[in-house]
């Protein structure tokens, strides 16, 4: 009997020490969840100041990365068009190419809406299907760094110095990706009303914090406080899309010459446009972001917006059609 009753208490004991184990086992596994989930706190981070970053960007004379094509057409051949739009693409993304030149960046609709499309690309091993596009285009920039996420930086760069050296005669200067849809209507907008100097404008944000998370080691988003020591980024506009003056994209591009580089191409303009205490202003519906579209494009979420971007080569040409219906319709 004695036994028994030693026998229960010992079974009672290990089922309650097992229990301790469990619920800290729960316990520091919700400890470790929540670390994981939230933010490092740079304790050891500065707060952003322009001193400071003016301290931190400081670099000497950028050596300049030389053109390897450049367009067959410059851009004062081009009627001295009033608008250049840059897009930024890889050698690979003929087809986003393609579906550009053949809707809102035809030829067509250049003359029409006073515009100039050049796209900027990097360099890969084998370039031979790049030969026949220059020859029937001529709107290629190819600029002599190789392909890669993190060198969209000096694909920037490079526009901001082919708009500065090389196509100066326009008065506005716009910055895209590949993958977007462009209301063109836009343009008569913006070339109908004064746009002042000293001011980027987009679908900007403002304080938002570096990404520096517990879990996040080989993302290629987080940000270490050797590669980026402040708190915040300054304001800055997303890189689907953003417009400037072309006298801006001057000032700009001369500072970007002995600015250090950095990893995110829209926050490296950013840090420029802080540097040089140039404003970021916001325009409502100016971009909207197309993520993970599994069917055809609902046009009320796209309604209003003057850049679509996340889309397929079809995406575009889909808007494309859909928009210029509509228009044919209103005015029949």
């Amino acid at each position: 009997m004695t036994s028994r009753r030693y026998a229960r208490s010992v079974m009672m004991f290990v089922n309650k020490e097992r229990r301790k184990v469990i619920l800290g086992g729960i316990i520091l596994s919700s400890v470790l969840m929540t670390l994981r989930s939230v933010s490092l706190k740079d304790q050891t981070a500065e707060t952003l100041s322009l001193p400071g970053l003016r301290s931190f960007m400081q670099q000497g004379e950028r050596i300049g990365i030389p053109f390897l094509i450049q367009p067959k057409l410059k851009c004062n051949q081009e009627s001295e068009r009033s608008t250049v739009i840059t897009v930024l693409s890889k050698t690979s993304n003929l087809p986003q190419r393609e579906a550009i030149r053949q809707t809102w960046g035809c030829s067509k609709m250049q003359k029409k809406y006073n515009f100039s499309v050049f796209f900027v690309i990097g360099t890969v091993t084998d370039a031979s299907s790049l030969k026949n596009e220059v020859f029937l285009y001529g709107d290629i920039i190819q600029v002599d760094i190789p392909e890669s996420y993190y060198n969209l930086v000096e694909k920037t760069i490079a526009a901001f110095k082919w708009v500065t050296e090389l196509c100066f005669e326009p008065r506005f200067f716009f910055k895209m990706d590949d993958d977007v849809y462009f209301d063109l209507e836009f343009l008569k907008v913006i070339q109908n009303t004064y746009l002042s100097d000293d001011v980027i404008h987009g679908k900007c944000v403002y304080g938002v914090p570096p990404y520096r998370y517990l879990d996040a080691e080989g993302d290629k988003f987080k940000v270490s406080l050797d590669q980026y020591p402040f708190n915040t980024y300054p304001p800055y506009c997303g890189g689907p899309g953003y417009f400037m003056t072309s006298h801006t994209a001057n000032k700009m591009y001369l500072m970007m010459k002995t600015a250090r580089s950095f990893k995110f191409e829209d926050v490296y303009v950013g840090m420029v446009a802080y540097l040089l205490q140039i404003s970021v202003e916001t325009i409502d519906t100016f971009v909207y972001e197309q993520i993970n579209n599994t069917g055809p494009l609902q046009k009320v979420k796209v309604n209003g917006f003057r850049v679509v971007h996340g889309l397929t080569p079809d995406d575009v040409h889909y808007l494309w059609d859909s928009r210029h219906m509509e228009y044919n319709d209103r005015h029949a």
